[in-house]
Parts: structure tokens; sequence; C-alpha cells
């Protein structure tokens, strides 16, 4: 039983602590897609329309991974190989 219950609060730390990473990245990206339309704000360098969108959609599906360890229906490795495949995808874009 002990051991269900290690795994069970490092599955939900993890989660927390990656959807915390996920909501902190996409909150910056809803940011920029707000200071591009709506600011005085003249920037030197913009990133594509499409690459916040895409960063927009591979972070929130980072969110319901997040969500789903939480709940346990998926386990632990797949969910950091996804994890860390997002995050690699989208630090590519961001380049």
């Amino acid at each position: 039983m002990g051991n269900a219950d290690q795994k069970s609060r490092r599955n939900r730390i993890i989660g927390l602590i990656v959807m915390c990473i996920d909501i902190l990245i996409l909150s910056r990206q809803a940011y920029l897609l707000y200071a591009y339309n709506f600011t005085d704000r003249l920037f030197l360098f913009m990133y594509p329309y499409w690459v916040l969108l895409t960063n927009a959609a591979l972070l929130c599906a980072g969110i319901v991974l997040s969500i789903r360890l939480l709940r346990g229906r998926i386990k632990l490795r797949p969910f950091l190989f996804l994890t860390i495949l997002i995050w690699v995808i989208v630090a590519l874009l961001l380049l």
C-alpha cells in the first residue's frame, strides 16, 4: 500500500509542476498575442501568429496530459515522453 501511495504522490507532484510550467508559458504566449494586437508598442521582433497559436495548442495539450496524470489515466513514462516532446517542439518554434 505504501508503494502505491508514493507513486500517486510522485505523480501528483510531477503533474502539478508540469502544469504550472505549461500555464506560465501559455500565459506568455497569450500576452504576446494580446500585445501584438491591442497595444501601441513597437516590437523589434514579432513571432508569427501561427507560432503563437501552435504553441498555445501544444501547451493546452500538455495541460490536458497533466490532468490525465493527476487522475491516474496515464502512466508516468508516457507522460514524461510526451511532455518533453511538446516542450522541445515549443522551444524549436520559439528559436
